[in-house]
């Protein structure tokens, strides 16, 4: 296992953290969508055709997890954080978040990434599951 993968558990004030720069960056149009073709099955989930209409749900799904407590929310595989699985973002931390979605009114599942642009957050989709929680099985 690569060092950059040892076990490791935010502090609550940590993950509360992300959420608030998930949301900042997302009001600023700081994004970077990595592969928006993986995604049909959330733009189906969510009744939507683009993906500014999917940010739009992702604002509100963070303000949701926001409300709720992120330190709550925080799921990560037994509390620790996870890392993409995809090709060539290998030691990529993801914070992973559920919560019960008034919007939705089902349990739902959140994982996203952000990195630094300077001192601004932008927020970096490495995977989005806006459908039924998956956190059992991730």
């Amino acid at each position: 296992m690569p060092s950059q993968r040892q076990p490791y558990v935010p502090r609550p004030k940590e993950v509360g953290k992300k959420i608030r720069d998930a949301i900042s960056a997302l009001e600023n149009g700081e994004y970077q969508i990595i592969d928006a073709s993986q995604n049909q099955r959330t733009f189906d989930c969510l009744g939507v055709n683009t993906m500014e209409e999917v940010l739009q749900f992702v604002l509100d799904f963070l303000d949701e997890i926001l409300d709720a407590g992120p330190e709550t929310c925080f799921c990560g595989i037994g509390g620790r954080m996870e890392f993409c699985n995809k090709r060539g973002f290998h030691d990529v931390r993801l914070y992973a978040y559920s919560w019960d979605s008034a919007i939705m009114t089902k349990r739902m599942y959140l994982k996203f990434r952000l990195k630094r642009k300077g001192n601004t957050p932008v927020f970096t989709y490495m995977h989005l599951s806006c459908h039924d929680d998956e956190s059992a099985n991730t």
